[in-house]
């Protein structure tokens, strides 16, 4: 190695102008590998983020916290096509009569959902549900389209059971007066 050190010092002057070109060719090559890596991730990452993300989940009813929708729901940040849910067992719901369970009902298929849009359908009343003999767990399968026509598909689970536990406060809005409002006006004519 002290010997190759050696050799390099006694170069001609006239040698270090091409060991430093090929220096800074190397170097902007290196640089040059490394911005196109980050170019290509920057790439994957904006489409990422650019995408819809469409997911199916248990949430309670805004009119009365015992009831549960089922929601299909856009979280992503560009437009949703084509959207298909499939949940096995089928959704049923505990009927109002002794007459057996109902059939919630799906679409075979949601032309779109844009950013923030969503498609709500009631499920169920949780203590009703408690008293009838259903399937507390599903297996949902959304499929859907992005811009791109590339299709995504992903994997949820519904389950009644941590559902059925969940604690909640009794929140009074819109709705709620108006109601008051109807009772009042009966009880004055």
């Amino acid at each position: 190695m002290a010997g190759l050190l050696a050799d390099v010092w006694s170069w001609p002057a006239e040698n270090w102008p091409a060991v430093a070109a090929w220096a800074t060719v190397t170097i902007a090559s290196i640089a040059g590998i490394v911005a196109a890596r980050q170019l290509g991730e920057t790439r994957k990452l904006r489409r990422q983020q650019a995408q819809p993300y469409v997911a199916v989940f248990m949430d309670r009813n805004s009119a009365d916290p015992e009831l549960v929708d089922l929601v299909l729901r856009n979280f992503g940040t560009s437009a949703a096509t084509d959207i298909v849910l499939k949940i096995d067992p089928p959704p049923q719901r505990a009927a109002a009569s002794d007459a057996g369970h109902g059939d919630v009902w799906l679409p075979d298929r949601v032309p779109t959902l844009v950013p923030g849009q969503e498609w709500r359908q009631l499920w169920d009343s949780t203590p009703r549900r408690a008293e009838a003999d259903l399937r507390d767990h599903h297996d949902a399968v959304v499929t859907f389209k992005d811009p791109q026509d590339k299709e995504h598909c992903f994997e949820y689970a519904l389950d009644w059971g941590a559902t059925r536990k969940r604690m909640y406060a009794t929140t009074y809005g819109v709705h709620d007066g108006v109601k008051a409002l109807r009772e009042i006006s009966k009880k004055m004519s």
